[in-house]
């Protein structure tokens, strides 16, 4: 509830006087802009009794989670603690800037207009409570005073005034919470001149106002109509930029204002039942609005940090498929082109041998190919594999470095704050790099087995068998063209002529041969087809057997860091979800309650 008043002074040593105006308004509640009207200032439409109890449960919870979420402001604590625990004393904070007539305004409301009980320049905290004669004790940093004031000993209340607010600027050690968290409402005075222009005012109703604190705004205004309507207008455009979506007042005039009439209702105004149990849920809201910020903050700070360890598990995938595809196009390349160049040899060194030269030259096939074999060897491979795996070694090296100084900067940027879950996190962060990376540099890949793959491989291990099957063509068809020689002279013998014989033995022969020729072209294709799946088989075993020391060398040791890195930062997300919806129950319930308050 934020009454607007215009306040002029009428019957003193000024030109102006006393007017109040008083409007009906609205009350700022959840994350947006409820609008109540009251019907009434005086009297609730709820039942005190009944609501005390739900108020005391509301700040009973608020503490819980306080002690429960670990509030690190030792100040909120007590405060919380003490409005849990405060007595029936009205506490009022009276705040403004210099000249607005903030103590005028004091003086009014103990009764004491003649003269000013708290300084205009006062530089410390005023509390006024009642006494039977005019007293004050100093401090450092307050002023207690007490005051004959019938109307503070009928309230049984306090006025706290503040130094003004333009003040506090050059005082940055004073925090002006403290009195107005220790206050049950707060009347900001404003002046008519720049009615709550100041970022001080309007601050003060945006920090405590928007957060249901019962607040009263009193303008020291002029007194004719024309002035008083465009009074209220500027009191309309500061509540509207403090505190946005309000509704604009309706506004009630008293036709004949007097000094008397209007501190009167002003007083009513505090003296509203409301004023205790709106105050008190107002610090519980605050509170639990600081600590729901904290929780938020932590939940962003969470969803930075997993996208840094997604980013992470990202660089390194881009890295490994980069010493991947390296491996596969560079040192896989050079055995394909060797394995090309040995297969296009044998080629040629079989092309060269016709079917016919086979009969003279069929013992030495076998050496011919060994010498092309022997002419494109893997030797040199075989130390470029070794290589290859250390250079494998080095890259698990600098990617172990890349996880740990991730993990660490992580660690590092947690442990800044103090909130318990991110010290948690900080702490599994910094446990899964001492322990699991550094169990890494333990597992190192075997050097020799891809040398081993290439040293047990046997490029022409078909080569024996090659060797005996032309050996059985060249000696069938040495046979057949014998065995068909001697057809011929037998069947002339018999006196078949020549004429007949020859042609048709010739014929016979000529197929032979021809078969032959067939024969050792399919055997020589075929033989060269073995070699060529041979090196395919050889790239396919050195590429599973480097994927097998990848894996488990690098990419599954890596991979399950950075798994448990993700668990531990979804455990943590999770935990923080849980203690904002535990917030959030108390915050509804809260809220609740001051819209029934306003009701």
């Amino acid at each position: 509830m934020v009454p607007r008043i215009v306040l002029t002074r009428h019957g003193l040593a000024s030109s102006r006087s006393l007017l109040l105006h008083y409007s009906k308004t609205a009350t700022i509640l959840h994350c947006g802009i409820r609008h109540l009207a009251t019907s009434s200032a005086t009297t609730p439409a709820w039942n005190v009794n009944e609501l005390a109890p739900k108020v005391t449960l509301a700040m009973d919870e608020t503490i819980r989670l306080q002690n429960s979420l670990g509030e690190n402001d030792a100040k909120w604590l007590k405060r919380t603690t003490a409005t849990a625990n405060a007595t029936g004393v009205l506490r009022i904070a009276v705040v403004g800037e210099t000249l607005s007539g903030r103590t005028s305004v004091v003086d009014a409301l103990v009764g004491n207009p003649g003269a000013s009980l708290v300084p205009e320049d006062a530089d410390k905290t005023y509390t006024l409570s009642y006494g039977t004669e005019v007293d004050q004790k100093t401090t450092d940093s307050d002023v207690a005073m007490s005051c004959p004031s019938d109307w503070l000993k009928s309230s049984n209340a306090s006025i706290i005034v503040p130094p003004a607010l333009d003040t506090l600027d050059s005082n940055p050690n004073y925090s002006l919470q403290d009195p107005i968290l220790a206050s049950d409402i707060i009347i900001l005075v404003t002046d008519s001149r720049r009615v709550l222009s100041s970022p001080r005012e309007r601050g003060v109703l945006r920090s405590f106002t928007s957060a249901g604190k019962p607040t009263a705004v009193v303008v020291d205004g002029l007194t004719t109509d024309g002035s008083t309507t465009y009074i209220m207008k500027g009191v309309d455009i500061g509540m509207h930029g403090s505190v946005p979506g309000i509704l604009p007042p309706s506004i009630k005039p008293y036709t004949k204002p007097t000094s008397t009439k209007s501190i009167t209702d002003l007083q009513q105004l505090i003296t509203s039942p409301s004023t205790k149990p709106k105050s008190t849920l107002s610090t519980a809201l605050l509170a639990l609005s600081r600590l729901k910020a904290r929780e938020l903050d932590a939940q962003k700070l969470l969803s930075a940090v997993s996208h840094k360890i997604t980013s992470l598990a990202g660089a390194l995938k881009r890295e490994e498929a980069r010493v991947h595809e390296r491996f596969v196009d560079s040192d896989l390349g050079i055995i394909e082109r060797i394995s090309a160049r040995l297969v296009m040899a044998v080629r040629y060194a079989l092309d060269d041998v016709p079917f016919w030269k086979l009969f003279w030259k069929v013992d030495g096939l076998s050496y011919d190919v060994r010498k092309q074999v022997d002419e494109n060897t893997l030797v040199e491979t075989e130390y470029r594999m070794t290589h290859t795996l250390g250079r494998l070694s080095e890259t698990r090296d600098v990617l172990i470095t890349l996880s740990s100084s991730s993990l660490s900067s992580i660690s590092t940027t947690l442990s800044e704050s103090t909130h318990p879950i991110l010290h948690t996190l900080s702490h599994d962060l910094s446990r899964i790099r001492d322990t699991n990376l550094t169990a890494l540099k333990n597992i190192l890949p075997n050097p020799f087995s891809l040398r081993n793959e290439i040293a047990t491989f046997h490029a022409a291990k078909g080569l024996d068998g090659f060797q005996t099957r032309v050996g059985t063509l060249v000696g069938r068809q040495f046979v057949g063209q014998s065995l068909l020689g001697a057809v011929l002279l037998g069947s002339v013998y018999l006196g078949v002529p020549w004429a007949v014989a020859l042609p048709g033995g010739g014929l016979l022969s000529a197929l032979g041969l021809t078969w032959m020729a067939l024969r050792w072209s399919s055997m020589s294709d075929r033989f060269v087809g073995e070699i060529s799946a041979e090196q395919k088989t050889l790239r396919e075993r050195l590429l599973a057997s480097y994927d097998t020391e990848f894996e488990s060398t690098v990419v599954n040791p890596l991979s399950e860091v950075v798994t448990l890195a993700q668990q531990a930062v979804t455990k943590q997300k999770e935990e923080v979800s849980s203690r904002i919806s535990r917030i959030e129950k108390v915050e509804v319930m809260v809220k609740e309650l001051l819209v029934t308050i306003q009701q």
